[in-house]
């Protein structure tokens, strides 16, 4: 596990996380961990002073890449094609616009929000 809150270089008041009761003691307790091969994602950590939270704590900033795998794709599957010779057919693609009708019709048009 790493400490990555403390791997950046940053001004003080950019480490420190908590102030003490008197207002003038900021300290560093609150820390982000990662593990050793996640390591490499975190870009940078730094406290945001600025945002009021009603607490004592400062929020903890940070800056997180990750690289997305790419899904693989067997080359035994093919896509399936469509056979659009069909929609050249008056008779076909008058037969498919009236089974499409006729599904549409069957659907059950929702007033409600509700239901």
């Amino acid at each position: 596990m790493y400490i990555m809150s403390t791997k950046f270089n940053h001004k003080k008041i950019h480490k420190g996380t908590w102030v003490a009761p008197d207002g003038n003691t900021c300290t560093q307790i609150d820390h982000v961990l990662v593990n050793q091969n996640k390591s490499s994602m975190i870009q940078d950590v730094r406290t945001l002073r600025r945002p009021s939270c009603d607490s004592d704590h400062y929020l903890v900033k940070t800056v997180i890449t990750q690289k997305l795998v790419k899904a693989q794709q067997n080359s035994n599957t093919q896509r399936k094609q469509r056979n659009r010779t069909n929609l050249q057919n008056k008779e076909k693609l008058n037969q498919y616009r009236q089974s499409l009708y006729n599904k549409l019709e069957m659907t059950v048009e929702r007033q409600d929000i509700n239901t």
